[in-house]
């Protein structure tokens, strides 16, 4: 089970100290970001769409989760710590969640928090409920369903910065940009209302090149 969360300023500390390394491989990130056209760095909204059904009884479950916190709804910055605190939520949900295969009938697609064994979505809606207690306000966390390059479908969280998306997924220990994903985005959460969900406008893949 997921431990308890740290107070704040302690859990900044902490993640600091662990994530500095991994974004220090990454020289010249805020440059590559500043000359990225925006529909590399992040995604707009399209058309709206059905909510994943896995979704809608999940906000039945967890009525706290899917609610607006009435602090805006346009993306955070991208500071040192804001960077630490994404990667040490990320790898400590990671290690914290047994991975476990659900069965493919949309009965068997059961979204939990904390459980001991779980599939994407459960990591995903995990760290949005722990960076949410850790200060950061609900419309800069995005949940995302997708499509892996072998086609499999998946489900990451994003948190939207002035730098563009920062996604956290359960398949890797780093924080990836969204461009750098390889990802292909089917449907995400609105950042006004967690319960409404869009399908993408323009290229829906991640990707740079």
């Amino acid at each position: 089970m997921l431990s308890p969360v740290l107070p704040f300023k302690t859990l900044l500390f902490v993640s600091m100290i662990a994530a500095g390394p991994a974004f220090a491989r990454e020289p010249g990130t805020a440059a590559r970001w500043a000359s990225l056209p925006p529909d590399k760095a992040t995604v707009r909204a399209g058309a709206p769409t059905l909510a994943p059904f896995a979704h809608v009884v999940f906000c039945k479950s967890y009525p706290a989760e899917c609610r607006t916190d009435g602090r805006g709804s346009g993306p955070v910055r991208l500071t040192a710590e804001l960077k630490a605190l994404l990667n040490e939520v990320n790898l400590r949900v990671n290690r914290s969640i047994r991975p476990v295969a659900e069965g493919s009938g949309p009965l068997d697609d059961v979204w939990l928090l904390s459980p001991e064994g779980g599939d994407c979505d459960d990591y995903a809606v995990t760290k949005r409920r722990e960076l949410a207690r850790a200060g950061l306000p609900v419309s800069a966390l995005q949940l995302r369903v997708v499509q892996t390059p072998a086609g499999e479908g998946h489900a990451v969280l994003a948190v939207r910065t002035d730098r563009g998306d920062m996604i956290l997924d359960n398949l890797t220990g780093r924080i990836l940009e969204w461009s750098d994903t390889r990802l292909t985005l089917v449907k995400f959460q609105s950042a006004t209302d967690p319960r409404r969900w869009f399908r993408p406008h323009g290229n829906t893949v991640a990707s740079i090149d």
